[in-house]
């Protein structure tokens, strides 16, 4: 019987089966497969996977999917988003691997930004200067609704880490418009940035 293989961050697997095909994020459903997800319709990356072998058992990418997998540094087929992706019917092995983090519970944090004049880039400013850089990308401007990702160097790892977040409010720029406090939901739990920043107290998208 096909089978799809889930493939967790410590490398344990989990097998579903699907011999019918269709939605993926079905089967993560009925599964209770280790792929995180948060508006489940393709908007925020949340459920970005990549695709260690099968990837020719699913349906092309749409031009939606392509978009947000492109603003996350990714591409298919390699790389695909869970709620987006559908199965062949009859298919054989597909093995994917989450890349997003599963959260029980959202943080949201202020978070001051600043803007380059130059290259418009968007940084984070953690009280501590030890933190290094934590760069925001994924949308042309700050404002409520926006998803973005956060790129740093973890406490716990070497390699550079990615966050998703969702921008919650946007508070008026002081004498520098360059400048700028975010209140971001992280859409995946993050303990660098959570210490890094202040809480904001819960509140939705304006």
């Amino acid at each position: 019987m096909p089978t799809v293989v889930f493939v967790g961050p410590l490398g344990q697997p989990q097998t579903a089966q699907a011999p019918e095909g269709g939605a993926l994020i079905a089967l993560c459903d009925a599964a209770d497969a280790p792929v995180p997800f948060h508006c489940r319709r393709g908007n925020c990356g949340t459920c970005r996977i990549a695709v260690l072998e099968g990837t020719d058992q699913l349906l092309p990418a749409q031009p939606d999917e392509c978009g947000v997998l492109d603003l996350l540094g990714l591409s298919p087929p390699s790389h695909r988003l869970a709620c987006q992706a559908r199965m062949r019917a009859g298919l054989e092995v597909l093995r994917v691997s989450p890349l997003g983090k599963r959260a029980r519970l959202p943080s949201a944090l202020w978070i001051p930004v600043v803007v380059d004049a130059v290259t418009n880039q968007m940084r984070a400013c953690p009280n501590d200067p030890s933190a290094g850089d934590i760069v925001i990308s994924g949308a042309a401007e700050l404002k409520a609704g926006s998803v973005v990702v956060m790129t740093f160097h973890s406490q716990t790892a070497s390699a550079m880490d990615c966050v998703v977040g969702r921008v919650l409010r946007v508070a008026p720029p002081g004498t520098d418009p360059r400048r700028h406090v975010v209140a971001v939901e992280l859409l995946e739990p993050d303990s660098t940035l959570v210490a890094l920043f202040e809480p904001a107290p819960a509140m939705r998208a304006d």
